[in-house]
């Protein structure tokens, strides 16, 4: 029996699978006991020199963690620097990026940066 479908209900049918198949998968891991890993935490800092974007990042972090009295999960965060705009956009990072930094003067306070209590993995 041949079943033909329309794209919508093609690509309907690859997300159900998908779904299902995670399901699957999480379901054997939690009968067998082991803890999945804790998703990382990407972010990008755009800086011309990629020492003043590390230094720029790792500064962020600190008032963060002065600001929500938390102490942020370094082992979950990825961070990736680019030169520019156009870097940034060509890399494959950008998609998984959860936050990106301009490391620019007037953007490295953690006021200018609201949404990091909910993006940052705190211990």
């Amino acid at each position: 029996m041949h079943i033909i479908l329309s794209n919508e209900e093609f690509f309907q049918e690859i997300l159900n699978f998908g779904i299902k198949t995670n399901y699957i998968y999480s379901s054997l891991i939690t009968r067998m006991g082991v803890k999945p890993p804790h998703p990382k935490v990407v972010v990008i800092v755009i800086a011309k020199d990629e020492w003043d974007g590390h230094i720029a990042l790792f500064d962020l972090f600190e008032e963060c963690e002065t600001r929500y009295k938390k102490q942020i999960d370094q082992r979950r965060i990825r961070y990736v620097c680019c030169k520019d705009l156009e870097k940034a956009r060509l890399n494959p990072n950008l998609e998984k990026a959860n936050f990106i930094l301009m490391a620019d003067d007037d953007l490295r306070d953690a006021e200018s940066y609201q949404e990091l209590e909910q993006i940052l993995p705190f211990l």
